[in-house]
């Protein structure tokens, strides 16, 4: 039975008829029976078989030597009909592949430009999502600034397979800022407590300078006073101007007071020694010497808490003017009880 894939028996037997034909095989088979046991150790029949080798590989070789001729010759043929089919069908089939080799590079062209676009895209979704740590430990100016910057940002150029990550990220974005500024007005209003709280207590130090300067030498008190001349007023340090210029005026006045007591103090008392002091009678402990004063100012105790006043200013500042007010009058006492003694 003969197929597409088999070679017809007929032709087969034209090709290799100068080699061997049917009847020769028939011939051979006859001659050299299956069924035949041949005993090798017969030197006879063992050089016989040699020869009997010699024959048969002979005949092989003639057959191989003839079927790589024909091979070759097959082959030719088929790369004859081939190029000739190839020919024949190139009117269609070349320019079909120049298109479709065209259409693969256009898609590939296409693909990596949505791909870079996609990429571009990406990007700028990152650009909105840094806003969160760019603003972080900045004021809420800043931020404020950004939640603006934000909040402008259009997303409808977004590729579709885009936009909903990105409407997200502007919304989550939006949301992380709003919670920064927020802890940024925390921080930022503690801040400015202690620094108001700093302020007072600046203008405090210069209030209280004359309370520290009493039994103090004239020279440590010029001193004092020096400094106080030198101070440098400044909003930041002070806060208001005028109250810390009214302060350093006080004190200075207060202080030139205590100078002048000072240098009467120091000009009535004569140069002694331990002798002269010895001839004197010692007074007793609790002797009093001095003049009594009746002082009668009783001093404010009813003072707001420090939360009320913190959230006051009113408040702080009636608070800060009294609790001056006193440290006055507290100089002034100390002052006729220096005179006294």
């Amino acid at each position: 039975m003969s197929s597409n894939n088999i070679v017809n028996p007929d032709v087969l037997s034209i090709v290799f008829q100068n080699q061997i034909t049917e009847e020769k095989l028939k011939e051979l088979e006859e001659k050299y029976p299956a069924d035949t046991v041949y005993n090798m150790k017969d030197d006879e029949q063992f050089k016989e078989a040699r020869k009997i080798r010699t024959e048969r590989n002979k005949l092989t070789d003639a057959i191989n030597k003839r079927r790589i001729e024909i091979g070759k010759d097959v082959k030719s043929k088929g790369d004859e009909l081939i190029a000739r089919v190839e020919n024949i069908y190139s009117v269609i089939v070349k320019p079909f592949e120049a298109e479709d080799t065209a259409r693969k590079k256009e898609a590939a062209r296409i693909a990596a430009e949505r791909e870079a676009f996609l990429n571009s895209q990406r990007d700028e979704i990152q650009a909105i999502r840094n806003f969160v740590p760019d603003c972080a430990n900045k004021s809420s100016e800043y931020i404020a600034g950004c939640i603006e910057a934000v909040s402008i940002i259009e997303v409808d150029h977004f590729d579709p397979e885009l936009i909903h990550e990105a409407l997200k990220v502007k919304d989550d974005v939006t949301t992380a800022l709003y919670n920064l500024r927020e802890d940024a007005l925390k921080r930022e209003r503690l801040a400015e407590q202690q620094k108001e709280a700093d302020q007072r207590d600046a203008l405090s130090q210069i209030s209280n300078t004359p309370m520290t300067m009493f039994n103090s030498s004239s020279e440590d008190i010029k001193a004092a006073i020096a400094k106080l001349d030198a101070t440098v007023i400044n909003e930041e340090t002070y806060g208001d101007i005028s109250a810390a210029k009214q302060a350093v005026h006080n004190a200075t006045s207060q202080l030139n007071q205590i100078l002048d007591m000072a240098k009467a103090r120091e000009a009535a008392q004569p140069p002694t020694t331990k002798a002269a002091n010895d001839d004197q009678p010692e007074l007793a402990a609790d002797e009093d010497t001095s003049e009594s004063f009746d002082i009668k100012y009783e001093r404010f105790n009813s003072w707001p808490s420090h939360a009320s006043r913190a959230q006051s200013y009113e408040l702080e500042t009636v608070c800060s003017k009294l609790e001056e007010a006193e440290k006055h009058i507290e100089l002034l006492e100390e002052m006729l009880s220096q005179q006294a003694a």
